[in-house]
């Protein structure tokens, strides 16, 4: 239930805070990137999904949408982000991580961990890396999506390749414009913006646990007032599409809860003002509605009192530790039992192999007795058939009648004692035949004792 709890905010983008949305008794605040991404920033893209855009003369801008054919141009909300968190774990990777979220809900549809590959960027070292994350939002449904919704159909529509490569073309140009940017701002250095990045650590945690009343401030993602792009000046490197490095800037936005700080320049660095960009401290920002975060003011502050949610967790770390204890001892007690009755089917397992094979010696003996006493009877039979045969010339009536009497009698004598005999050697060749076979059959019958 904490799986499902800590997945849903990442998998769902528009669920607004007025939908009461719980899991285990504890609501969930759609607000994970919010409260986790650095320079928070979006850029809205026009994307042509029939004519190459190498072949345009003029990028048109978002605003001017309305102005454009709806069937082949439709806008894209793509957001920029460096995630603090994730660049501060030394044991997680922090190249650019690229999601793909579609429709009005903003579910997940497509994650990639290392993206730098996807959108054609330089992939080597920690260039486009510090946690750098790509969000692209497919509200309003642009891009084709095969039917169970996971992957993209771009074969599937017509001039889809055209459509694929222009978006590719403005996703990458995008985001090496939004990188290079902060990039400048840090005076052309990745030791110093990944420093600029992890300082922001303990700022991101107070956010990522913080109450719900403040959760409850922070708006949906697509209603929200984020730094963006002013004006993209939108042009060609030969075939690359590119926005123009010298001419970036960035609108502030009050809904960007984390700016990067100030820093200062290294002896070898030039000013702040790298290649006329502007850096993000030296902008003013707009005086907008203001978001009261705990732990957002930069100077000195008593520590802040362990809040709802961190309660919650550290109860949470204790409930789990105690059912863990409970759990080994639990395991414990099975395995003694385990052993115990293991050792009980040994014994019997003994007592049988014992009784059998007491009964195999008692089988022995009536067998033998069983043949001597068809060999005797064998024998007396013999006789009186011969007496018989001796007699009945010159004995009477009477006499031969009871001599075949006796004869009758001592041949089904005889026909008995055969058939024990051949009885007990078939229980005697069974009783081999089943000490032969190692005694599987006193396993199953403790198994079914027991």
């Amino acid at each position: 239930m904490e799986q499902i709890e800590e997945e849903l905010p990442k998998r769902y983008l528009h669920i607004a805070h007025a939908f009461d949305v719980q899991v285990s008794g504890r609501r969930v605040s759609f607000s994970y990137w919010q409260r986790r991404l650095v320079e928070l920033t979006r850029n809205r893209l026009v994307v042509d999904t029939k004519n190459p855009v190498k072949a345009a003369k003029d990028i048109p801008h978002w605003k001017d949408v309305d102005t454009l054919d709806k069937k082949i141009h439709y806008v894209l909300d793509v957001y920029f982000g460096f995630d603090v968190i994730r660049c501060s774990d030394k044991t997680a990777k922090n190249h650019a991580t690229l999601l793909w979220h579609s429709r009005r809900s903003g579910r997940l549809i497509k994650h990639h961990k290392d993206g730098r590959g996807e959108v054609k960027l330089d992939s080597g070292g920690s260039t486009y890396s510090q946690g750098l994350t790509i969000i692209v939002d497919n509200f309003d449904g642009g891009l084709p999506l095969n039917p169970t919704k996971q992957n993209f159909a771009f074969g599937e529509r017509s001039h889809g390749f055209t459509h694929h490569s222009n978006l590719m073309a403005m996703l990458e140009a995008a985001t090496k414009a939004y990188y290079n940017f902060h990039f400048d701002a840090s005076y052309k250095s990745k030791a110093i913006l990944t420093s600029r990045v992890c300082s922001l650590k303990d700022k991101a945690l107070d956010l990522v646990f913080d109450d719900l009343e403040a959760e409850a401030k922070i708006h949906s993602i697509s209603d929200c007032d984020f730094t963006s792009f002013e004006d993209p000046a939108w042009t060609f490197h030969g075939s690359s599409l590119q926005l123009k490095r010298n001419k970036v800037q960035m609108d502030s936005g009050v809904d960007t809860l984390m700016s990067l700080p100030t820093t200062a320049a290294p002896e070898t660095a030039t000013p702040k003002t790298v290649n006329n960009v502007i850096s993000p401290a030296a902008k003013s920002p707009k005086k907008k509605r203001q978001l009261e975060i705990p732990g957002s003011d930069d100077s000195e502050a008593e520590p802040l009192p362990m809040s709802v949610r961190q309660k919650a967790v550290h109860e949470g770390f204790k409930k789990r530790a105690k059912q863990s204890e409970k759990d080994a001892q639990e395991r414990e007690r099975v395995s003694q039992e385990r052993a115990r009755v293991a050792e009980e089917r040994a014994r019997v397992a003994e007592e049988r192999a014992r009784v059998a094979e007491e009964r195999a010696r008692v089988l022995q003996e009536d067998l033998l007795e069983a043949r001597s006493s068809v060999e005797k009877f064998m024998e007396l039979y013999q006789q009186n058939k011969l007496t018989a045969k001796n007699r009945a010339s010159s004995s009477s009536k009477q006499e031969t009648d009871g001599l075949k009497q006796k004869l009758v009698d001592t041949d089904r004598k005889l026909k008995f004692f055969k058939r024990r005999s051949e009885r007990l050697e078939q229980e005697n060749k069974d009783l081999l035949d089943m000490n032969e076979s190692g005694g599987g059959g006193n396993e199953s019958s403790n198994a079914e004792d027991l």
